[in-house]
């Protein structure tokens, strides 16, 4: 559970790193149109109007006041900034004990970023800015699913912000973001740190993907992932992936119309859960 605990706290620091930097990239925008509206307004007010300006004074007046080094230091800051925080949320992803249906949206989502923003701040900017955006929107999936695997709604809604390519909801998104893995975070210390889960039964799995079984647990756990052993075949939804106390009765959906599996035979599926902890039932495979 600490390093399930640990690799969420990377992607709580990496939003906030994401977050200062969305917020430091409108400051610059703000500090570069004030410094040319007031430039403008200094040459209207010493030339009695529009009409009275040197244009070329102007145009070389705007030059200056734009080539300072503050003015090229915040885009550099925003960059490495940014570039850090995808680095932290994406070695959260890469962190196999929170292994889930959406980490691997995270990894790209994050590298695609990473690239994004090297080129942005190359001499040529070959649409460094387009690329870092399809990575947000990426990553903003991930959140997204992320709350859903967790139950948490400042996630999901983190998710549906990042995703859109506005500043404004990016950094309210990268907010939530923080806020909701702290809130996952804290839930899964203040959890148990084994939790005792059996099957009542074989559970039994269709040939369209579908498995239903029945299990005890005796606290309150998430179920992060499912994976039959032996296969490739990892769950694309688990309903509810949140066992109760008690008996609980569930549906891993595996998301394949013809799996290749024989009737009648027994398999092992792993049950990932979200303290770290990974539980093996026996299921058996029916058309």
């Amino acid at each position: 559970m600490k390093s399930n605990s640990s690799a969420l706290g990377r992607i709580k620091i990496g939003s906030l790193f994401l977050e200062l930097s969305s917020i430091l990239f409108i400051v610059s925008i703000i500090v570069v149109l004030y410094t040319a509206f007031n430039t403008v307004a200094k040459y209207i007010n010493t030339s009695n109007g529009v009409s009275g300006l040197n244009q070329s004074q102007l145009q070389q007046e705007l030059l200056k006041q734009l080539n300072t080094p503050l003015i090229h230091a915040i885009p550099i800051i925003v960059t490495v900034i940014a570039i850090i925080g995808s680095i932290l949320i994406l070695t959260g992803y890469l962190n196999e004990k929170i292994k889930t249906n959406y980490s691997d949206l995270g990894k790209v989502g994050t590298i695609i970023m990473i690239i994004g923003a090297v080129v942005y701040a190359l001499p040529v900017n070959l649409f460094g800015d387009i690329i870092f955006v399809i990575g947000q929107i990426i990553l903003g999936i991930s959140f997204y699913r992320t709350g859903e695997t967790f139950n948490e709604g400042s996630l999901k809604n983190a998710g549906i912000l990042v995703a859109l390519p506005f500043l404004i909801t990016q950094v309210i998104g990268y907010a939530l973001s923080y806020i909701g893995v702290n809130k996952v975070i804290r839930e899964l210390n203040s959890a148990k740190k084994t939790v005792k889960v059996s099957s009542l039964g074989s559970g039994i799995i269709r040939g369209n993907g579908i498995l239903t079984i029945s299990l005890y647990s005796d606290s309150d756990v998430y179920i992060t992932q499912a994976q039959i052993v032996g296969t490739n075949y990892i769950s694309t939804s688990i309903t509810p992936n949140y066992l109760k106390h008690g008996f609980n009765n569930i549906t891993i959906d595996f998301n394949n119309l013809s799996l290749n599996l024989i009737p009648n035979s027994l398999y092992t599926v792993r049950l990932l859960l979200a303290n770290g902890d990974s539980i093996d039932i026996q299921v058996t495979a029916q058309p």
